[in-house]
């Protein structure tokens, strides 16, 4: 026998670790593994992790520039109530 050795097939946690990995190579694998586990329990593939991650900051972000354009626009409305007790 020419000794060719069989490799055991990976498991999808060890292959979705290593794609987390990937994604992330400045982390320690023990920071890889504790978010790796958190996506799993989520139940959400990393790509759509990073994806709504990312939307919900962009969402942030335009939230906030609406916000303090509209504060020059909005009049202070705690003086009509002053005369009523």
């Amino acid at each position: 026998m020419t000794g060719k050795k069989t490799q055991k097939k990976l498991s999808p946690w060890n292959l979705f670790v290593m794609e987390v990995k990937k994604q992330n190579p400045e982390k320690s694998f023990k920071e890889i593994l504790v978010l790796a586990s958190k996506l799993k329990k989520q139940g959400v593939k990393y790509g759509d992790y990073v994806k709504n991650k990312s939307m919900k900051a962009v969402k942030k972000i335009t939230n906030t520039l609406n916000i303090t354009k509209g504060n020059k626009k909005r009049k202070n409305k705690t003086n009509k109530r002053k005369g009523k007790k």
